[in-house]
């Protein structure tokens, strides 16, 4: 009777296709853990370890001029970027997804705030420190096996946009608050 009743739960857990809602719930809970993580690599081990647990082992980038990079290339420019100063802030921020067999197509804001001191006056008076809110998007394309979710690829979907002295909405006023 057990085994029937694990069979019939089974049964219905693949028959109904998953929540658009939950799954959205599920991939922004794991792009805040994305950042987290993200501002918490300091070594080379770290972002191999961040790699395996949230991308697909033949994961890859697809840039702005449409050209594809493997996990090898990608690697050495984020151990290229521990040596820059890490930013003020930085989030992931879902702005539409869609459920697919096996997965979701999720397109995330990649926003990255740092601070910097204008020394020539690029964005005004010369020396005064101004907020940069850099934002790229991103069609990131996620498989779901069992119930881990891993990212297969990430296309980049225009060039970044900067804004100064102004946060987007999705830092001032997010969607989804987080802890």
């Amino acid at each position: 009777m057990i085994l029937a009743i694990a069979v019939l739960i089974g049964a219905l857990q693949t028959a109904a296709p998953p929540d658009a809602f939950l799954v959205r719930c599920d991939l922004q809970s794991t792009y805040d853990e994305m950042a987290s993580t993200t501002a918490a690599s300091r070594s080379p081990d770290d972002i191999d370890m961040f790699h395996s647990v949230f991308y697909a082992p033949d994961w890859a980038f697809i840039d702005v001029d449409h050209h594809r990079h493997d996990w090898t290339e990608m690697r050495r420019q984020q151990i290229e970027a521990l040596h820059e100063a890490a930013p003020e802030m930085f989030r992931l921020a879902i702005q539409t997804i869609s459920v697919t067999p096996g997965g979701a197509i999720a397109v995330v804001n990649v926003i990255t705030v740092r601070k910097i001191t204008d020394t020539d006056g690029k964005y005004g008076k010369p020396g005064l420190v101004h907020t940069i809110a850099e934002i790229t998007s991103m069609r990131d394309t996620w498989a779901q096996v069992d119930s881990l979710w891993r990212i297969q690829l990430r296309e980049q979907l225009g060039p970044p946009q900067q804004l100064i002295d102004k946060l987007p909405p999705d830092i001032e006023k997010p969607r989804c608050p987080t802890l």
